[in-house]
């Protein structure tokens, strides 16, 4: 069965905002210094979710579509073997992925909590609560970053051995992708080959924090759609205005 995940994601942002609202609320009335992280931390998680709502419910609209066979540039479907090797292939490049980014994360929380925990209040005592709320959220970000690779590999094997690919977006046996969006930019489309496989592999950032983080979305091709798979590359390159490399 197909599922859109990114509704599920969208109600998920959703809540997490008015936690944040919440929070940042409750800060204001009990409207003393030690209580004053509430109102930082608390703006900072409504405000990052709240935009992510509008972007996973962006996603959650043109998924469904996809699934609707509407704006379709094209619908494979594969066999086991090549569903559990593109699944493989995955999970190890989320894994060292979200390795990396984990490592920058962990650096900024600790610059920046560290920063806010010496100079925010007057003693280490009073800054207790902002360090224990800060070590939970990084705890909650590393466990989040170190099985989500292990769950979207399951998923992926679970799921229909099926590719939906569009101009801006792909669903890959259950991971859904979308590399034209608000702070997302495409930088460049490639046809791989080897002399086992062929993949679309369409290049693209996401700015974030600390700049532009590079990512890619690989489209793996069925071995009899290779001509075919050329036009689709070819298709995405011209929508998104950049260079096709074969």
């Amino acid at each position: 069965m197909l599922k859109n995940n990114a509704r599920k994601w969208a109600n998920i942002s959703i809540a997490l905002t008015i936690i944040g609202i919440i929070m940042t609320a409750s800060g204001i009335i009990i409207d003393e210094y030690n209580f004053y992280w509430m109102i930082v931390v608390g703006l900072f998680i409504a405000i990052t979710f709240f935009i992510c709502f509008f972007v996973f419910l962006s996603q959650a609209n043109h998924l469904r579509k996809m699934f609707n066979n509407e704006n379709l540039l094209v619908k494979w479907s594969f066999n086991q073997t090549e569903q559990i090797e593109k699944s493989k292939n995955q999970y190890i490049e989320s894994k060292n992925r979200n390795k990396m980014l984990l490592i920058i994360v962990i650096i900024f929380f600790v610059l920046i909590g560290g920063i806010f925990a010496l100079f925010g209040f007057d003693s280490l005592e009073d800054a207790s609560g902002f360090i224990v709320l800060m070590l939970s959220i990084l705890l909650l970000i590393s466990f989040v970053a170190l099985i989500v690779p292990g769950v979207t590999y399951r998923r992926m094997l679970k799921s229909p051995p099926l590719v939906f690919v569009s101009r801006e977006a792909a669903w890959v046996m259950g991971e859904f992708v979308k590399w034209k969006a608000a702070m997302t930019k495409t930088d460049y489309v490639e046809i791989f080959r080897d002399k086992n496989r062929i993949e679309i592999i369409v290049h693209f950032s996401i700015l974030q924090r600390y700049g532009y983080q590079s990512h890619e979305c690989r489209i793996p091709v069925p071995d009899d759609r290779s001509f075919e798979a050329e036009n689709v590359a070819a298709e995405i390159a011209k929508h998104c205005n950049v260079e096709l490399r074969t």
